[in-house]
């Protein structure tokens, strides 16, 4: 496998834990989140832009199969 694609894949899972730590603090503060609805329709709208993405650059690498093996 390419150095690049193994940087790619790194940042790739980098990006998934955090986005893993974001949920979890999101759960951990229901009451907050109720009273702050624009606050909670921020960060969703953010998070969606993020997964799009996320799913954009996993399309990209499914693309170039010969260097994922």
């Amino acid at each position: 496998m390419p150095e690049w694609l193994e940087r790619e894949l790194e940042w790739l899972e980098r990006v998934l834990e955090w986005l893993e730590r974001v949920l979890e603090w999101l759960e951990s503060m229901p009451e907050w989140l109720e009273r702050e609805p624009e606050w909670l329709e921020r960060v969703l709208e953010w998070l969606e832009r993020v997964l799009e993405w996320l799913e954009r650059e996993l399309k990209w690498l499914e693309s170039m199969p010969e260097w994922l093996e």
